[in-house]
């Protein structure tokens, strides 16, 4: 079928650089050296994206999914599709989940997770040694700490979280 086809094509497994202003870089897990990242640069898994002083970048995934990033701001790529996996280091994200978004979404903080339900748009920021607020601007999302205790977050709220407490 045609689904199962688009499932497998290649180009479902990488994200995509569709805003850049100010400066990005990426960095492959088999490169010595980062590379520019430009509009329409492809993210692969394994990929390190830093965003520089003052820009601003937005991943594109497959599925609907987007990912924002603020100025110095640092994540690795874990995983594309179908379930995009982040870790976000430093800095400040926005994942905006379309309605129509598929698979699930987790960004990983080094104080806990976040799994981003879909027609959502949450804000992270991760500061100090990984202590982060999640700011649930619509939608909702779960957190989950190091322990495996969730706590869902939904439009208007805002949890922080400290690497082991939450």
């Amino acid at each position: 079928s045609w689904v199962a086809l688009a499932q497998q094509s290649p180009a479902s497994m990488h994200a995509r650089v569709s805003v850049e202003i100010g400066g990005a870089v990426v960095k492959g897990d088999a490169d010595d050296d980062w590379s520019f990242a430009t509009v329409n640069t492809l993210i692969l898994p394994g990929d390190t994206f830093w965003v520089e002083k003052e820009g601003i970048a937005e991943l594109e995934f497959s599925g609907g999914s987007f990912l924002r990033l603020a100025d110095n701001s640092k994540t690795q790529i874990e995983q594309v599709y179908p379930t995009p996996s982040i870790e976000g280091w430093t800095g400040s994200f926005y994942v905006h989940r379309l309605s129509r978004s598929s698979g699930d979404f987790a960004f990983k903080t080094p104080a806990g997770t976040i799994d981003v339900a879909n027609d959502s748009l949450v804000r992270v920021d991760v500061v100090g040694e990984g202590a982060s607020t999640i700011s649930v601007r619509f939608g909702h999302a779960d957190v989950y700490a190091p322990g495996g205790e969730r706590v869902r977050a939904h439009q208007g709220q805002q949890i922080f979280i400290d690497p082991g407490l939450l």
